[in-house]
């Protein structure tokens, strides 16, 4: 065995004393108290994850049902506050007209709408025909909700864009070609009677805002709307094919499209005769396609369409127990109650 040299021997008795001290600061009783300290907190919190997984288990083989009464004025109120540029006195007839699109149905009829909201069928044919405000109203309520999801524009996946603009034609069927700009057009497999109406939609941050569509106008629809109205279509192939390609994919989001309003929002549930009427009817049904993301009250924004529509229906059921606990929470509300019902008792 080597010698050892002073320096060495100088460096072995410093970390024999740096030993002993740190043997004199941590003792065998603090240790063993750290160590039934640690060994306590495992056992407590591996208790703690049996009882929540216990929980959770029972929790989802028995959901405890609680009843939610949505308040309508809140969901009357969100819907008027999007058509705000509406008349007045136009407002309530818009809203009703909404509300009829935006529940599940078989058949969204201007009867319907009448039996729903407790106004006569004829105001909603007026409202119908005069589609100057309607028009106003789509123009508006696509800026409005735009602003809002596009404070924060992402680029499209894949792609060196952050808005896409998707246009594509649908036919509105009808029965007979006795209505104003009723057509035949090739469509598919044969032709079909209708109304055509091409859609144009913006598409940014996994989110479609609609246009105002252009319909396919003849004769005398042609004529007045030629001079007030011009429409330009550019195209541009100045980018890599690959980019092409992946881009014409989003296509597939206007055929979702064209599905939703047929089947869910009643896009040819309309039997009027003159053009303004289907083309008011057809405005109206993007609007609550437009706010079908936006965070509606009692509804949500992250369920499917026909949820949402499911969830509008249940509002309108709940309506009369929402007004009663809505008038109970005014000041006063418990006494005005009462004397209701004290004059209806006796009536």
């Amino acid at each position: 065995m080597p010698p050892i040299s002073s320096g060495q021997a100088q460096t072995k008795k410093l970390w024999e004393a740096a030993v002993g001290r740190m043997c004199k600061r941590w003792d065998t009783p603090k240790i063993n108290m750290i160590h039934h300290y640690l060994c306590r907190t495992s056992i407590f919190l591996f208790t703690f994850l049996i009882i929540f997984y216990i929980l959770r288990l029972l929790r989802e083989s028995y959901p405890m049902k609680k009843e939610e009464v949505i308040r309508f004025h809140i969901f009357r109120d969100f819907i008027i506050s999007n058509i705000s540029m509406m008349k007045k006195r136009l407002r309530s007839v818009c809203l009703w007209y909404l509300i009829l699109l935006m529940i599940e149905t078989r058949k969204h009829s201007l009867t319907f709408a009448s039996e729903l909201s407790g106004i006569t069928k004829s105001a909603f044919s007026k409202f119908l025909m005069n589609n100057k405000n309607i028009k106003i109203t789509l123009k508006e309520l696509p800026k409005r909700r735009a602003k809002i999801y596009s404070k924060v524009l992402k680029k499209i996946q894949s792609l060196p864009w952050r808005v896409a603009i998707l246009t594509d034609s649908t036919i509105q069927s009808r029965s007979s070609i006795m209505s104003e700009n009723v057509q035949w057009f090739n469509h598919g497999k044969g032709f079909v009677i209708g109304h055509q109406m091409t859609n144009i939609l913006l598409f940014f941050n996994g989110i479609i805002i609609l246009l105002p569509p252009i319909p396919f106008l003849t004769g005398k629809q042609e004529k007045t709307r030629r001079a007030s109205q011009t429409y330009r279509h550019a195209a541009t192939s100045d980018h890599p094919p690959r980019q092409i390609l992946i881009a014409f994919r989003i296509r597939w989001k206007t055929e979702i499209f064209h599905k939703h309003v047929k089947i869910h929002i009643g896009f040819g549930h309309v039997a009027a005769k003159r053009f303004s009427s289907v083309e008011s009817h057809v405005c109206l049904i993007y609007c609550p396609y437009i706010l079908r993301n936006a965070d509606i009250p009692g509804i949500g924004k992250d369920e499917s369409l026909l949820g949402k529509q499911r969830k509008v229906g249940s509002v309108l059921e709940n309506r009369g127990k929402a007004h009663v606990i809505h008038e109970l929470t005014k000041t006063g509300g418990a006494e005005r109650y009462r004397d209701e019902l004290k004059s209806a008792l006796a009536a």
